[in-house]
């Protein structure tokens, strides 16, 4: 199905995300956070349009409809 693919998509961006992480910091590397302040200093816009696609998705997912899948 559809759904375990997506599951498990998501799923794996999760710990590919997590292993990153880990290497960067045993290997005193930039983590993830540290790039965001890195690139928050260069492009302050960048919380803001962030929350503009999170915002955006949010009312794409959550938003009160019916698809055709429902009826």
């Amino acid at each position: 199905m559809m759904t375990d693919t997506w599951s498990i998509v998501l799923i794996l961006a999760l710990a590919a995300i997590l292993a990153l992480e880990a290497y960067t910091y045993f290997t005193d590397r930039t983590t993830l956070s540290g790039y965001v302040v890195q690139f928050t200093q260069v492009w302050p816009l960048l919380p803001f349009a962030v929350g503009l696609i999170i915002g955006a998705l949010a009312a794409h997912f959550w938003w009160p409809w019916c698809s055709p899948a429902c009826q």
